[in-house]
């Protein structure tokens, strides 16, 4: 694979970012079940497939957000910063999501990714470490089920982080 410091022009990144993206949901889309039934040793072997591709893509998300941050969305466009968050939320390591938390709050604070996709990601790191969804009372406003998210992920002192380096650099 390319050493990743040689993706210097946007187009170069753009492609590194739709490939890992491909690959991501080449191993989500597949009939397996519905030829081989649940749980039939084909099954079993397209899932440890898809556990190995995710987390080779992200190790490759990784090394790109650490060589270049978080991509921006008015420099490589709508697809590609879908990648990065979705690549982590694809992954069943949580330590992955709290490593990658700054980054992707950090993008979300700078429009770089919407309401929905953070809402999305936290709410799957919720499940993830209290075994239950978050219920909400109607009616709120994606902003408060945010940071209620963040709250129950006890990751607030990392988006005080997050937005004091943010007060900072403006």
């Amino acid at each position: 694979s390319k050493n990743l410091l040689q993706l210097e022009t946007t187009e170069q990144k753009k492609a590194y970012l739709k490939k890992i993206y491909e690959d991501d949901q080449k191993v989500r889309t597949s009939d397996v079940v519905l030829k081989h039934g649940v749980n039939s040793k084909e099954h079993m072997a397209h899932t440890k497939k898809q556990i190995e591709q995710d987390r080779a893509n992200l190790t490759k998300i990784e090394k790109y957000l650490q060589a270049y941050g978080y991509p921006k969305k008015i420099e490589l466009g709508d697809s590609a910063v879908t990648v990065p968050w979705l690549v982590i939320h694809h992954n069943f390591d949580y330590t992955a999501r709290v490593r990658n938390f700054e980054m992707i709050y950090g993008a979300y604070l700078n429009g770089d990714i919407d309401d929905n996709a953070i809402s999305l990601f936290l709410g799957r790191m919720y499940s993830m470490k209290n075994k239950k969804v978050l219920k909400m009372k109607s009616p709120y406003l994606p902003e408060d089920e945010i940071n209620e998210l963040i709250k129950g992920l006890g990751l607030e002192e990392l988006k005080a982080t997050v937005e004091q380096q943010r007060a900072n650099s403006q």
